[in-house]
């Protein structure tokens, strides 16, 4: 009785080792025992020739037919038995011991994992008179899944096994089955245990006669005497009802076999249920029965037991009274489980655990948990019961009526129920068509249901499939109306609408993945066929429209309307109105030009994936040289085997001839901050490649405008980098800096004046006023300079004029003297050269005396650093002898002297006895050097505290140093604001330098390399401590080289940071300048270079619509030649409707006929435009829509009919593993359904999806 109910609990026997060998001595039958013995190598090589033998033998019987009676073995012990003998290996000639489990674990007992432990009291055990159904006895269990799990062998194979493993014998008896007139011999491997009640006379009878204590103490099983038993599910009721008539003869030794009936017990019954409904209908002899009656029933007597009984069942075998010669039991009138706390409570029929009930079928025999549990019960319960497949109850949302534009309720997703991701997101976008689903919101849809029949439906339904009532459309009514107006906003589980389409087409009956488009067709054509179809009134005719007036008219407005209106006479009013379009056919023969045109109707397109040549792109941003013009993207298109850099240039001046000048740019490749490379008429593919292939995602090619032809810049132009910077304080209160712009490039001429760099940068500002002062001022500093410059020169020309009057006068008088005073001329040369002798002397003196300070200043330094050393050895050796208590110096003076003493010698024996004298005298010794020790350390004591001193004197001198280091500082800074590089500046030169820092918004500050040493950071241009970016200077009296020359150890980059203190004070055309496609305005001419040679979906329509060539076997019979012709035909859109669902061909049939998914990207926007490929709309949309039915009578191939995108179908992966999923708009937002997870999407990440498969567009 214990695993009646329970047989979803039960577990495995490896993870109950302990509880199974406590089973194992309990249970009636034990496995065969074999000889144990220790087996060899070569003993196992014998076993596996010797089995290839009989199986093959056995194996050969089994084929024929020629068995009565097979042996089962679990597969999984048979495989494990191969791998312990190396069975494989050893036949193919191989060396068993390469198979690392060659005689390692020896297997356990045959089948042991498989038999149903169970007491002897648990289960029917047939006598030996019924010796044919002995086999019985031995129950598998779950682990056994049948034929699937089992090997079959003969009687000679099982004892061979048997005699070395051991084994528990399961014996399946091999029947003969008539399948359509075929013998089909079976074994009966698969096998149901439902548990039994036998009541007959003697049950009765016993029952009757015991009194309330009985029943209260009494479990069901004891009561009841339950057994579990054992059938196959090939068996019919008929086979149980004999099989247990003749156990119960048997069992209580019957001279006749008596008659028996056999009833199911309704599965929600519990045990006390059972036990308190059999007890009171005895005792009141009212003998009512909860459940049906299988062997008087012609649905239950034809099927299988493996059709309508599990495990979990409750068989009564019912045995006919001979005191009244009939069957006392009947079927009760009351149904349904007994309340608990006003629900019904009882076993779930799939789960088999005690719930409470609140799901049932419509035939009242089923009842279920959830949802989840009826649907996946719906099949096996669908074999006796035709109301299985629809089992909700649909009064209340029959009467609801809902008026929507848009979706209510966009956070309402559908579960998955197995596979059914293609159903969902199809669901999901036909709930977003709007005007199409409220057809069945307002209930309009009553109103044209057919009356069916199942004869008239068998010749309309196009799938051959037997829908005999409404139930589809009703489902698709209640699930449209939940997913739009849902109170409980939670996931619905679609398991009736999925049932009916599962009777629609057998395509939805399982759980295999299927096709969304596929999906799409057939609801729509399944749904319109239970509608009643347009049909033409009585006052009006159907148009007719002759072949000769197709042919001359076919374009026509008013023709393509009569057509359209002929076609859609098998159609339903709501697919008419939104879904249904046209196409023309049009067949040519290419010999005499004959041509037949059709016309056809349509609710989805599928287009091909156009072919578009291959193009090589690359985008470039072109930056103007002033801040105040806009950064420009441009995407140009090369040949990477020809073209280069150079040509690039050129073709992008040939297309901007106004506005770049192709010899006046500068190729570079940057980040979005910095300048990585810059190219000089480098080859092209090589740059795109270094853009290509970075890591980075932020590296672009720009081109710069430079302020000269790059032919006339040389090395004496040195190219600056201008990066634009700002301070940006966040909310937290901490600081950080924000790159404004893209970076700059200026070229500055080395030989130029440093401060000219100013100029430069100023320029190249956005023009305002106050540009405008500051160049002013800017020009009046460097005007000052010149007038300088120009006052010097006249001084030094008047200084030379006056040398020269002054020589030519002396020469004149020494001419007339005849002769110059030699002397006297040796005397000035020789003045002159003491002169500069004398100078160098200076010169040597100051460097010597600059040597010599430097020397003295090192010899303080190193005494300083000794006595420091000093003091602190000292210090160390203070605290040590502290700790130990003892006076500094002692410990370690006493341990020198127990070192340096001799050993004692000996007393010669007189000392010994008259030694007293001598023992005095060294204790005076002792004493003497004691003393000694002490006066060395009060020494010692006073060198250190004179050391003390010393040291506080070298820190009071370096303290002073320090403020002298300080005053010298700031006298420099003093001097570096009046001299510049040596030149003496007045006061106007300082207040007009001064005026121009001031007039200036930003800092540009100097980007130098940084050199760690230590723990700080060296600028290795100004040579300054943590110097954060040094500011660039006003040089004006020095060029760019001298600059450099001074800075000789310098090799870093001379790039430039301009920095705002405060983002406010930039200018707004420096903060829109930023090369990022992301976060400007550059993002309107984003452009994918992938995209530019991808396909977008109206180029895949224009190639929907080009003509097929017709040739070979698929040749045109031509009515005018008679005869089959080679032929074009072409497919047009002729007419659309509200709604345009378009599919893209993905799936194709490879060269091997394989069926492979095509991942090309598709392009597709907002909005569609159909012009030129179709030129109206149907007839019932002409008033419809004012902004789209201009002219739509006059035939006008120019008109334009917009299409607005509302649904996408994603397919991502590939035909093994992939998974839909939909997108649809609500309103202005957009939400992407991943089954039941919904959430909101942007929308720019619809659009040009890599996995767009199906896109749903309604008419704007």
């Amino acid at each position: 009785m214990a695993g009646i109910r329970k047989n979803k609990q039960r577990k495995t026997q490896a993870s109950k080792s302990k509880q199974n060998h406590q089973n194992q001595k309990q249970n009636q039958y034990q496995p065969k025992k074999s000889v144990q013995k220790k087996y060899t190598d070569e003993d196992l090589q014998e076993e596996v020739l010797m089995i290839q033998s009989l199986l093959e033998n056995s194996d050969q019987q089994i084929k024929n037919n020629q068995l009565s009676e097979v042996y089962v073995i679990h597969l999984q012990w048979y495989w494990d038995w191969e791998d312990y003998v190396s069975y494989e290996q050893i036949l193919t000639g191989q060396d068993p011991k390469t198979n690392k489990y060659f005689n390692k674990e020896r297997p356990g007992p045959i089948n042991k994992e498989i038999v149903e432990y169970k007491k002897k009291d648990d289960y029917l055990q047939y006598p030996e008179q019924m010796k044919q159904f002995q086999y019985l006895n031995v129950i598998t269990n779950d682990e056994f899944s049948g034929e699937m799990d089992a090997k079959l062998v003969n009687k000679e194979v099982w004892d061979y096994l048997v005699a070395k493993y051991e084994g528990y014998e399961i014996i399946r008896p091999v029947r003969k089955y008539n399948v359509k007139e075929k013998s089909l011999h079976k074994a009966e491997l698969k096998m149901i245990r439902p548990d039994i009640i036998f009541i007959g006379d003697n049950q009765i009878q016993f029952i009757q006669a015991q009194d309330e204590y009985y029943f209260k103490n009494k479990t069901p099983s004891q009561m009841l005497d339950i057994k579990s038993a054992q059938f196959a599910q090939q068996w019919k009721v008929k086979d149980i009802q004999i099989l247990m008539q003749k156990y119960y003869q048997a069992r209580y030794d019957l001279q006749k076999e008596p008659q028996a009936r056999i009833w199911k017990l309704d599965t929600f019954l519990t045990f006390d249920q059972i036990k308190m409904g059999f007890k009171d209908t005895i005792l009141n002899q009212t003998f009512k029965v909860k459940g049906q009656l299988l062997s008087d029933d012609k649905i239950f007597q034809n099927l299988n037991l493996g059709k309508y009984l599990k495990s979990s069942s409750f068989l009564f075998v019912e045995i006919k009274s001979d005191k009244q010669n009939k069957f006392l039991f009947s079927q009760s009138s009351i149904q349904g489980p007994l309340l608990e706390k006003g629900k019904p409570y009882g076993y779930c029929e799939n789960c088999i655990e005690k719930k409470i009930l609140s799901f049932k079928c419509q035939c009242q025999n089923a009842y279920y948990c959830s949802a989840k549990c009826q649907y996946e019960d719906k099949e096996f319960h669908g074999n006796t019961c035709e109301q299985a497949f629809d089992s909700d109850n649909d009064e209340e949302y029959n009467n609801k009526e809902i008026i929507v534009t848009d979706k209510l309720q966009p956070e309402i997703g559908l579960i998955n129920i197995g596979n059914t991701c293609y159903m969902n997101s199809a669901l999901q976008c036909l709930a977003a068509s709007s005007n199409y689903i409220q057809f069945y919101l307002n209930n309009e849809y009553k109103k044209f249901l057919k009356e069916f029949k199942k004869e008239e439906n068998k010749n309309e339904n196009l799938f051959g499939d037997d829908l005999d009532d409404d139930k589809l459309t009703v489902k698709f009514a209640k699930l449209m109306k939940l997913l739009i107006d849902c109170d409980s906003k939670q996931e619905i589980y679609p398991y009736s609408f999925k049932t009916q389409m599962g009777k629609a087409s057998y395509l939805f009956q399982g759980h295999a993945q299927q096709d969304s488009l596929e999906f799409i067709n057939i609801a729509i054509d399944s749904l319109n066929n239970q509608l009643k179809h347009l049909s033409i009134t009585s006052n009006e005719q159907l148009p007719k429209v002759s072949k000769k007036e197709i042919e001359e008219n076919h374009e026509n407005k008013l023709l393509l309307d009569k057509q359209f209106k002929i076609i859609s006479q098998g159609f339903a009013k709501n697919i008419v109105e939104t879904f249904l379009g046209m196409f023309k056919s049009v067949i040519t023969c290419t010999l005499c030009a004959n041509q037949s045109i059709n016309f056809e109707a349509f609710s989805t397109v599928s287009v091909p994936i156009a072919h578009k040549p291959q193009f090589n792109f690359i985008q470039l941003f072109y930056v103007p040289k002033n801040t105040e013009k806009q950064i420009q993207l441009f995407t140009q298109k090369y040949d990477k085997d020809t073209d280069t850099l150079q040509n690039l240039m050129e073709n992008l001046e040939k297309e901007n001839e106004n506005y770049i000048n192709s010899k006046m740019i500068l190729p570079t490749i940057i980040n979005q901050s910095h300048i990585e490379n810059m190219y000089m008429y480098k080859d092209l593919q090589t740059l795109v490649k270094n853009i290509d292939g970075h890591t980075s995602q932020s590296r672009f090619l720009v081109f710069y405008e430079i302020e000269d032809k790059l032919e006339n810049i040389d090395e004496n132009y040195l190219p600056i980098q201008l990066s634009f910077t700002t301070s940006f304080v966040f909310p937290q209160g901490y600081e950080s800096i924000d790159i404004c712009s893209a970076p700059r490039i200026i070229f500055a001429n080395k030989n130029e004046a440093y401060s000219l760099i100013y100029k430069k940068v100023i320029e190249i500002m956005p023009d305002n006023d106050q540009k405008e002062q500051i160049i002013n001022k800017f020009n009046e500093i460097m005007s000052y300079q010149q007038l300088q410059k120009e006052k010097e020169k006249e001084k030094e020309n008047s200084t030379q004029n006056n040398q020269k009057q002054q020589n030519n006068v002396q020469n004149k008088d020494n001419t007339k003297n005849g002769n110059i005073n030699n002397a006297q001329y040796q005397k000035t040369n020789n003045y002159q050269k003491i002169q500069t002798q004398n100078q160098n002397s200076l010169k040597q003196q100051n460097n010597k005396q600059t040597q010599q300070n430097q020397q003295k200043n090192q010899r303080k330094n190193q005494p300083q650093t000794q006595n420091q050393n000093n003091i602190k050895n000292t210090q160390n050796s203070i605290q040590n002898n502290q700790t130990n208590n003892k006076p500094l110096n002692i410990q370690n003076n006493a341990n020198q002297q127990q070192q340096n003493a001799k050993p004692k010698q000996k007393k010669p024996f007189l000392l010994d006895i008259l030694g007293d004298n001598e023992d005095d005298k060294e204790q005076e010794e002792e004493e003497k050097k004691q003393k000694q020790l002490e006066e060395e350390r009060k020494k010692k004591e006073e060198e250190e505290m004179r050391q003390l001193q010393l040291k506080k004197e070298q820190e009071e001198q370096e303290k002073q140093q320090q403020i002298e280091l300080q005053k010298q500082k700031e006298e420099e800074e003093k001097k570096q604001k009046e001299i510049i590089f040596g030149k003496q500046l007045d006061e106007f030169e300082i207040q007009e330098v001064d005026n121009f820092f001031q007039s200036l918004d930003f800092k540009i500050n100097l980007i130098s390399t940084k050199k760690k040493i230590k723990k700080t950071n060296i600028c290795q241009f100004c040579q300054k401590n943590n110097c954060n970016n040094c500011q660039l200077e006003f040089y004006k009296y020095q060029n760019i080289n001298q600059i450099f020359e001074k800075n000789e150890n310098y090799k870093g980059k001379f790039e430039l940071d301009i920095f705002w203190q405060k983002k406010q004070l930039v200018p707004e055309e420096i903060l829109n300048s930023k090369i990022n496609l992301q976060n400007q305005q550059q993002q309107d001419l984003k452009i994918n270079l992938k995209h530019l040679n991808c396909p977008s979906i109206r180029e895949c329509l224009e190639q929907f619509q080009q003509p097929e060539y017709l040739t070979d076997d698929n040749k045109w019979h031509c009515d005018q030649c008679d005869n089959k012709q080679e032929a074009f035909k072409s497919l047009q859109i002729c007419q659309t409707n509200q709604y345009l669902i378009l599919s893209i061909k993905r799936f194709r049939n490879n060269d091997k006929g394989q069926k492979v998914k095509n991942n090309q990207l598709i392009l597709y926007e907002n909005e569609l435009s159909l012009k030129g490929i179709a030129n109206s709309l149907t007839s019932n949309n002409n008033n419809n829509n004012s902004k789209n039915s201009n002219n739509n009578q006059n035939n006008n191939n120019n008109y334009d009919m917009i299409y607005e995108l509302y649904g996408v179908i994603l397919h991502e992966g590939n035909l093994e593993s992939g998974h839909y999923m939909a997108l649809t708009r609500t309103k202005d937002q957009w939400y992407k359904y991943n089954d039941a997870k919904v959430s909101e999407i942007s929308e720019k990440d619809v659009y040009n999806h890599k996995d767009a498969y199906i896109l749903f567009y309604k008419l704007k």
